[in-house]
């Protein structure tokens, strides 16, 4: 977690464990959460910058990417008994769910994307194929996440037309799911690549 800290109803932070974020007016709409947000744990968008205070200062409309610094941030709302709610806000680190595996392998033939349950890209390093902000994770691993299954792994085939990223027939893919928050991590790695890998 990069940082936990508590918003007033105006999004003004009250409290932080990032004492530069202290006093900051954050737009919850920004963030990506809804203007109704229930008691209940809320996913918004990937951000640029590693905490509240560089995503303030930097700009706001440039897209999240997974080879820059980002955050992920979760949210809850909480009601007090006179009717005044408070909302709690973490930033997550995305690299803490292994977004920089990569490092090892070329990025023609592999990918890693993390997405919420409900299928929403939020950080994808082939953009063309799985699109930041768009409903496109796979099929397999969200049907597997439904059925309680906290990790797995699936073939895939390549997308055809303009999500091809090259020239390789399938990939073989391994999820896992988050066990704090609702969200999972897929990579994937061109079976033709690796075989020629072993080859060697």
């Amino acid at each position: 977690i990069r940082s936990f800290s508590i918003l007033d109803e105006s999004g003004v932070v009250l409290a932080s464990s990032n004492k530069e974020n202290l006093h900051l007016k954050v737009n919850l709409r920004q963030l990506g959460f809804p203007i109704d947000l229930e008691s209940t744990l809320n996913i918004g968008s990937t951000i640029l910058g590693r905490d509240l205070m560089d995503f303030i200062s930097l700009n706001k409309n440039a897209s999240a990417s997974a080879h820059f610094i980002s955050a992920i941030p979760v949210i809850r709302r909480i009601e007090q008994p006179s009717g005044h709610g408070y909302f709690l806000l973490a930033l997550l680190n995305p690299s803490y769910l292994s977004l920089d595996n990569q490092a090892n392998f070329s990025r023609e033939h592999t990918y890693t994307i993390l997405f919420d349950y409900a299928g929403r890209i939020l950080l994808s390093t082939n953009q063309q194929r799985y699109p930041i902000g768009e409903n496109k994770a796979p099929a397999q691993a969200i049907a597997a996440l439904k059925k309680e299954s906290e990790f797995g792994q699936y073939e895939e085939t390549q997308l055809a037309g303009a999500y091809a990223t090259s020239t390789d027939d399938s990939y073989l893919v391994n999820f896992r799911a988050a066990r704090t928050v609702p969200i999972a991590v897929a990579v994937g790695i061109s079976k033709d690549f690796l075989y020629k890998r072993w080859a060697v």
